[in-house]
């Protein structure tokens, strides 16, 4: 329906943004405009296309405006990326999890880490992460082993949650799992 929205110089800095389009990143649940450096969902605006206008149209990508000068030249606002899709995220505490950043912490620790996942729950009106860890057989959950997963978890979700080794992280379980009751 678009075509390309943006591209990429040969800095490889960012996305340019075509000059013809109005981008917003917007929170994938409730469609409001995100200020830059937020990663939400790519909405785009086309009136170069007089037959089939598209205004707002969803684009169920997930990206963050970078505002920056790129070092071509070019001074139009850049995407950083294409940073998974928006039916995969989920929003804890105010902050979009996706299940890449699960897989990219798990990466970090590739030697003790068999398996990652986030369990998010609800008490009261209070958003609860518990990051379960499944340790490759015969490494030892260590308080120093913990702490640096903390510390990882924390800066690739910026979110703070309980961290707790587990024995076995069944089969088939979904990354982020949302145990969160909606009333």
């Amino acid at each position: 329906d678009l075509g390309g929205v943006a591209y990429e110089c040969p800095q490889e800095n960012g996305m340019h943004i075509s000059d013809d389009l109005y981008i917003e990143i917007c929170d994938p649940v409730t469609g409001e405009p995100l200020p830059p450096g937020s990663i939400g969902e790519v909405v785009v605006t086309d009136f170069s296309n007089e037959c089939y206008p598209l205004v707002r149209y969803g684009t169920g990508d997930l990206s963050a405006l970078d505002e920056d000068e790129c070092s071509c030249g070019r001074t139009s606002c850049k995407l950083k990326g294409i940073m998974g899709r928006a039916d995969e995220v989920t929003k804890i505490k105010g902050m979009f999890v996706h299940p890449r950043q699960v897989d990219e912490i798990a990466a970090r620790f590739p030697e003790e880490v068999e398996k990652i996942r986030v369990v998010v729950t609800r008490e009261g009106v209070t958003d609860m992460m518990t990051v379960e860890i499944q340790l490759k057989k015969g490494v030892a959950g260590t308080d120093s082993l913990k702490s640096s997963l903390e510390e990882r978890i924390r800066e690739s979700t910026k979110l703070r949650g309980s961290t707790v080794f587990v024995p076995e992280i069944p089969a088939g379980s979904k990354k982020i799992e949302d145990r969160r009751k909606w009333q």
